[in-house]
């Protein structure tokens, strides 16, 4: 398989999304239940492994991931945003969180100001 950068997957998402491009709200909706399926097939796989006593299948999981992310690539095309802008947005609120715990004011108050 060819290597691919974050901006080229995006551009793909871009490619392969169907309907109106311009609405936005529609678009984080489509994102929103695409995610929220993709999260319930990897918990299913748990849901599995614990009843069956086998192992995750580890295989399955990596490729509900991949679908997650293309649900993920909707909602940073819609914002305008980057993979990496998401990653270092990420990492600085669990940074924070490590220290300081949890304060959803105070996260909100630190992503506008991430975001400007």
């Amino acid at each position: 398989m060819p290597e691919v950068t974050p901006g080229e997957y995006l551009s793909f998402v871009h490619y392969c999304e169907r309907g109106d491009k311009t609405d936005a709200d529609r678009r984080l909706d489509h994102a929103a239940l695409g995610l929220t399926s993709e999260a319930g097939e990897l918990a299913d796989l748990s849901k599995k492994a614990l009843v069956s006593g086998e192992p995750t299948d580890q295989i399955k999981a990596f490729d509900e991931c991949g679908d997650a992310l293309f649900y993920i690539g909707i909602v940073m095309n819609v914002t305008g945003r980057s993979f990496e802008d998401l990653m270092r947005w990420n990492m600085a609120k669990l940074r924070r969180r490590n220290v300081h715990g949890k304060d959803k004011v105070a996260e909100r108050a630190m992503l506008e100001e991430f975001l400007k």
